[in-house]
């Protein structure tokens, strides 16, 4: 009897235990399911960071194709195979030798006065004008402010020699010159005409421009100077 009590305590202890023990197992499991159904809320991963696309390339620099060049200018009254230079060079050589030699200032060449030679010689050289009959343009000069000497020999010359015309025509007149106011009219043999000449020389005048044309209603060339300002007033030419 005295052993009874004992083994009831101990069946008890192992009753209590068992109950413990499945109390425990049972709370470890609900745990575990709750876990594995997820209650607590994973945060979803950051979306891949994108490279942006780069930024389009600016346009290629275009160079401007070169400004077209200026035409050349080229100098009224040159013709057949004369070149302008050439042309402009020995009208100007004969008539500043001239100057120098009276000790007056040398001209410059006017691509105007050029210009209305130009306008003055093709009028001539489309009508019938002989060495004596070649009139002054005495309608514009006046209003233009300028003189004009012309010249005309044949038969015309390839090129032509204007140097050599003002030479044999004009600056001849040097030998009937003998001072005092100049004496105007067509250049001849014995006239004593020196208008050509004093115009060339005349000290207040500054510019000259000339032109050259050939005339074959009378195959001869003529030639043009106009000059600025005038000369040829009653006095002295220098």
């Amino acid at each position: 009897m005295v052993h009874k009590p004992i083994a009831i305590m101990m069946i008890l202890l192992f009753f209590v235990t068992g109950v413990l023990t499945l109390g425990i197992l049972s709370a470890a499991t609900a745990r575990g399911a709750d876990d594995n159904a997820g209650g607590g809320e994973t945060q979803a991963p950051p979306p891949a960071t994108e490279t942006p696309p780069p930024a389009a390339a600016p346009p290629a620099t275009e160079t401007p194709p070169p400004a077209a060049a200026p035409p050349a200018t080229e100098t009224q009254g040159a013709a057949n195979n004369e070149s302008s230079a050439d042309f402009v060079n020995s009208i100007l050589a004969v008539h500043n030798n001239a100057r120098a030699a009276v000790g007056v200032p040398p001209f410059v060449w006017s691509e105007k006065l050029a210009a209305d030679a130009k306008t003055w010689v093709e009028y001539l050289a489309s009508s019938t004008c002989f060495p004596q009959t070649c009139v002054h343009d005495t309608e514009h000069l006046g209003t233009l402010g300028e003189g004009e000497n012309i010249a005309n020999t044949g038969p015309p010359r390839t090129p032509p020699q204007p140097a050599e015309m003002i030479q044999r025509i004009w600056l001849a007149e040097k030998n009937d010159y003998h001072g005092g106011p100049p004496t105007t009219g067509i250049t001849m043999p014995g006239a004593g005409v020196t208008g050509h000449y004093t115009q060339m020389v005349w000290n207040t005048t500054k510019a000259i421009g000339c032109a050259i044309a050939t005339s074959n209603s009378t195959n001869s060339d003529i030639l043009v100077c106009r000059y600025s300002p005038p000369g040829n007033y009653p006095r002295p030419p220098y």
